[in-house]
């Protein structure tokens, strides 16, 4: 009689690791953005990368604040109070509730409304499409290039670095086809504490030389027939940025001019960039359009 085969005794069993040690085991938080409250839903791990949490509270830190009874949010977007100008209403308000958490804990509730003035849904989606690796394309239009100066603040203000290089070369590539609109630089000004450090910012650094070329190139004359407003800047202003701008238009004067800043390669990264960015965080400001 045969003798019975041999019984492989059982692998022992390996205890899973623990739930929620995963690279990707973490959910998706679900953000809502402008006053259409755009919904995004993004993985804790890819904000984890940025600033995100250190700037809007992590979601833990959110339950811990929960609203009262009465429906008071509280504000998400800095610690600092906000500059404060003629016609601009004052933070708390119904028109500038600045990036308002919200803390249920139900799947479909979102952790997080943000609805700075920086905050809309397409400048949030170039961050977040960054976070998922594509990149900002050339703008065509106004729209666009508003919208991706949003975009830079917000990539200012989470602290992406690789993603304010990118949002520069798309100006940059813009400027090649189209001359450049003095109030973008205004504007960008406007959403930043004029101090030295900002002036700058690669971006800021970008535009002011990019205008000196332009002015050089065209004369003051053609400049100003399709920048009406610089006139007016130059005379009624009393901002640090005039300073600025006149010392980029001096430096084409020199034997050794830079070229167009808008071709080559970039002299506006990021990392040639001396000032802090710690320091910066404090200084972003939120106004109207």
């Amino acid at each position: 009689m045969p003798s019975p085969m041999p019984t492989t005794p059982p692998r022992p069993r390996v205890n899973p690791r623990p739930a929620g040690s995963g690279r990707y085991s973490r959910q998706t938080l679900h953000i809502t953005v402008g006053r259409s409250k755009e919904p995004f839903h993004v993985h804790y791990s890819h904000l984890e990368r940025t600033a995100f949490f250190e700037i809007h509270g992590t979601p833990a830190a959110a339950r811990s604040r929960a609203p009262s009874v009465s429906g008071d949010r509280n504000p998400t977007v800095s610690p600092d109070p906000v500059k404060q100008e003629e016609d601009v209403d004052a933070p708390g308000s119904d028109a500038d509730s600045n990036a308002n958490m919200l803390v249920e804990e139900s799947p479909s509730t979102p952790v997080y409304h943000l609805d700075g003035r920086c905050h809309d849904p397409a400048s949030f989606e170039v961050i977040v499409n960054w976070l998922y690796n594509i990149s900002p394309k050339k703008p065509v239009t106004r729209n666009q290039c508003r919208t991706l100066l949003k975009a830079y603040v917000l990539a200012l203000t989470y602290k992406i670095t690789l993603l304010q290089d990118a949002l520069i070369d798309c100006f940059r590539q813009y400027h090649q086809d189209y001359n450049i609109v003095f109030e973008d630089l205004i504007w960008l000004v406007n959403r930043l504490e004029e101090t030295r450090e900002v002036l700058t910012v690669p971006m800021v650094r970008y535009l002011v030389d990019q205008i000196a070329w332009e002015i050089s190139q065209q004369g003051y004359a053609t400049f100003t027939s399709h920048n009406i407003f610089f006139e007016t800047f130059l005379i009624e202003g009393n901002r640090p940025i005039r300073k600025t701008i006149f010392e980029a238009v001096a430096d084409l004067l020199r034997p050794t001019r830079p070229g167009d800043p808008a071709i080559g390669p970039s002299r506006y990264r990021v990392q040639d960039w001396e000032a802090p960015q710690q320091t910066l965080q404090r200084q972003i400001i939120e106004l109207d359009d």
